[in-house]
């Protein structure tokens, strides 16, 4: 994943001397008000130039529906013109959301998901492998969404269930 903390990378040379075929760009997110990753425009093009597979992500405090559903209009609107054939994952990694009841977590997660979907895009979510387990009912309830999980081990427990990406 990329964003405006990578600054200036040649997305050609990745792909070329790295061996990537997919990068998903950071398109905003909401902590301290709404707004657009500084490098999404840029990023994005180079990325189409480069020939990658494109997602995004939109990093969100959010810990309630409504404001899920406000979120995910606003990344819509940061995606609106531009291609996908990756999913776009809300980025779920606040400390204030895993203070929430895993169902009031779910419930938000939900809400931003089913919200991207009715505008049009792939939605998933990104989060970390113990709050996908224990903070919100990942394995029972968001199955339906593309997951991309952070899980620092060599692989994503078979009893969790499938999840669709996640970095090792």
């Amino acid at each position: 994943d990329i964003s405006k903390w990578d600054a200036d990378i040649d997305l050609t040379a990745w792909r070329d001397i790295r061996g990537i075929d997919f990068v998903i760009i950071k398109a905003g997110g909401n902590e301290g008000g709404r707004y657009s990753d500084a490098w999404f425009e840029t990023n994005y093009r180079k990325a189409v130039a480069a020939g990658l597979h494109v997602g995004a992500y939109y990093y969100t405090t959010t810990c309630n529906t409504a404001e899920a559903r406000g979120d995910a209009e606003h990344f819509a609107q940061l995606l609106s013109g531009k291609q996908f054939d990756m999913p776009c994952y809300m980025d779920v990694e606040d400390g204030r959301q895993f203070a929430l009841s895993q169902r009031d977590l779910t419930d938000v997660v939900k809400a931003f998901c089913d919200r991207l979907r009715e505008l049009g895009y792939y939605a998933g979510i990104y989060t970390g492998g113990y709050a996908y387990q224990g903070n919100m009912f990942g394995p029972s309830e968001l199955s339906d969404y593309a997951d991309w999980i952070a899980w620092w081990r060599e692989a994503w427990p078979t009893e969790c269930g499938d999840v669709g990406m996640h970095i090792a």
